[in-house]
């Protein structure tokens, strides 16, 4: 394989696989090596979709079914065949005997479907996948259908999608993180569906994963009329004909939901009044051939982050003043890669409602919003949940076209009073030092001191202003680094930062510590000049800048403009920094030096801040609040 198909394989950059294939490990660990670091990419957990049950009490009854499937000789598709011919008949769809020995094998319910109520179309589809389980597996010996049956019959039945908990509940983590499919919450469809329920025809999902934006559109509306989907899984689309035909035993049409890759088909052949309303993957790993062809139909989006590019080809297929609404990862709003699809859409489909969700997947770490948008609208304003305005102009002047989702016109205004303050930007002659990335901590990071192991500072050890002691030492000696920086670099005063987390924690260092990559660091220039400041100190100390960044002000003007888990560079060289006189910086290095030995002194310099851009009482609330 080349470094570009690995690379894509392992859904990484060759930058990152060159640095990997640069350590000093054998050869015969190989790819498989390198796939075992992708992470979530490879990992064989299963994850109790938890937000997907309609009653969290039933999350023991499903475990429990989950482990009886897996205790199964099969493979996932025939795990997932098993309970779904279960299922049917538990709903009366089909009728057939029990064997008459203890168990049976799924090729002994061959004529269960003649006498079926399904429609033809289904039971085609579930006799083909039985005909295509291999031979083996088809004869596999099950247990009798009864051991499932217990299940279903306690609660378990009332949870609206069983078959589609079923598949999450069965899936690897690493197949699903590949494919981004995480199903959305029936709670969530509802209120992304409401708006348009009496305004909107008919409905297209491109992901449609088990149907539940279809399902959901059709109960609310009383009609299975204008329902139509696309999934590039299989048993995706053999679950949503099965949940559409459990709800509306009278469509027999079930071909509206079809196996295909939206993103490539040649139309979505949407009627003039659909609305489109998906959960797309996002993060997904699109195979070479469709990234090649993306990159060609849409240059603009660099990012080729998959949800970026559903939201593209939605606009492209949508008519003149068509909705969709959308669920996507909140990154989409504040990450600097993802700008590409912001100016995209402040310049064609703008937003007309956002609302954030939270952390609405269990094994997901990123917060999600649904997007509502509508293609050429001329608004001004975009609705934010439903009590809360926000002006489409502020996000086109925010850096990067930013949607500070989180942050109102009223706070927006007080940042913008803040960066026309008394401030300075950070001096640009900085040196940043990123911590060290071993490539494998437990080969190079020690419990314990060694001679010749230098103490290694991480992230948890970073507090406000002083850190704890170093609880882990560099192994220099076990070969070379995945990535660093000279350590000698590291032995100069410096001011440290927790690089994830969401409150801003920066330390002094005065030992010269080395970092692990979880803590980066800042080295002052000697002096910074600051032209026409006759009042001001000629240079910014360290001092001043671990005053401001752990002062309530700064987290305030971080999180409302960036929201983001990390630390990054740029915000930091965007953000304000007070500008003060002799005087101030005198008392400034006093509390800092307190508050490294310590002392409490936050109120002190918060009140400090706060006098010093002038904000009123109102102002001062918005920011402790």
């Amino acid at each position: 394989m080349t470094l570009r198909e690995q690379a894509d394989r392992l859904n990484i950059s060759v930058h990152t696989l060159k640095n990997w294939q640069n350590r000093s490990e054998s050869e015969e660990q190989g790819v498989e090596s390198l796939v075992s670091r992708a992470n979530k990419l490879s990992s064989s957990k299963q994850i109790l979709p938890k937000e997907l049950l309609q009653n969290p009490g039933n999350a023991p009854l499903l475990n429990e079914m989950t482990d009886l499937l897996d205790s199964l000789e099969l493979s996932l598709e025939g795990r997932l065949l098993y309970f779904i011919i279960h299922f049917l008949k538990f709903k009366g769809v089909l009728e057939y005997s029990e064997p008459d020995r203890p168990s049976g094998s799924l090729n002994t319910l061959e004529n269960i479907l003649k006498t079926s109520d399904a429609p033809a179309l289904l039971a085609e589809e579930l006799q083909m996948r039985l005909n295509d389980l291999p031979k083996d597996e088809a004869a596999a010996p099950l247990p009798p259908f009864s051991d499932l049956s217990g299940l279903i019959k306690k609660s378990l039945n009332r949870e609206y999608d069983l078959p589609g908990l079923i598949y999450q509940s069965l899936r690897k983590e690493g197949g699903r993180s590949r494919q981004g499919a995480w199903f959305t919450p029936r709670r969530v469809i509802d209120s992304m569906l409401r708006p348009y329920i009496n305004k909107k025809d008919s409905i297209f999902d491109p992901c449609c994963g088990s149907g539940l934006f279809l399902c959901r559109f059709a109960e609310l509306k009383g009609s299975s009329e204008g329902i139509s989907g696309m999934d590039l899984d299989p048993m995706a689309v053999f679950i949503t004909r099965i949940n559409l035909f459990l709800r509306f035993p009278s469509m027999t049409d079930l071909t509206v939901i079809t196996v295909t890759d939206s993103l490539l088909t040649p139309s979505w052949n949407l009627s003039e009044n659909c609305l489109v309303a998906t959960n797309p993957p996002w993060g997904a790993h699109l195979q070479p051939e469709a990234k090649r062809v993306m990159k060609k139909r849409y240059p603009e989006l660099s990012s080729g982050e998959t949800a970026s590019l559903f939201l593209r080809r939605c606009v492209e297929e949508l008519p003149p003043g068509g909705a969709a609404s959308f669920l996507l990862p909140e990154s989409l709003c504040y990450v600097q890669t993802h700008k590409d699809i912001r100016t995209y859409l402040l310049d064609h489909a703008a937003p007309v409602r956002i609302s954030p969700r939270g952390r609405l997947f269990h094994s997901v770490y990123s917060e999600v919003f649904s997007c509502d948008i509508l293609k050429g609208g001329q608004q001004r304003k975009i609705r934010i949940n439903s009590n809360e305005t926000h002006s489409l102009g502020r996000y086109k002047k925010n850096p990067d076209h930013i949607f500070n989702i989180h942050c109102s016109d009223q706070e927006a205004a007080l940042i913008t009073k803040i960066e026309h303050g008394k401030s300075r930007s950070l001096p640009k002659d900085c040196r940043w030092l990123l911590g060290v990335v071993t490539g494998d901590n437990r080969r190079f990071v020690a419990d314990s001191p060694a001679e010749g192991c230098p103490p290694l500072l991480t992230g948890k050890e970073i507090k406000p202003f002083a850190a704890d002691s170093p609880c882990c030492w560099l192994r220099v000696d076990k070969g070379p680094l995945q990535q660093s920086r000279k350590l000698e670099e590291y032995a100069e005063a410096k001011l440290i930062y927790r690089f994830i987390g969401y409150t801003p924690l920066f330390s002094i260092d005065r030992k010269g510590l080395i970092t692990l990559n979880s803590a980066n660091s800042i080295v002052l220039p000697e002096t910074a000049d600051l032209d026409g400041e006759s009042e001001s100190s000629l240079s910014i100390e360290i001092e001043e800048l671990a005053f401001w960044y752990n002062s309530s002000l700064f987290k305030f003007l971080w999180l409302k403009q960036y929201r983001s888990v990390k630390m990054l560079r740029r915000h930091l060289e965007y953000l304000p920094i007070p500008l003060w006189k002799l005087d101030e910086k005198s008392r400034i290095k006093t509390l800092v030096q307190n508050a490294e030995k310590g002392q409490d002194t936050s109120s002190l310099m918060d009140e400090m801040i706060f006098n010093h851009f002038e904000l009123n009482e109102e102002e001062r609330r918005f920011v402790l609040s």
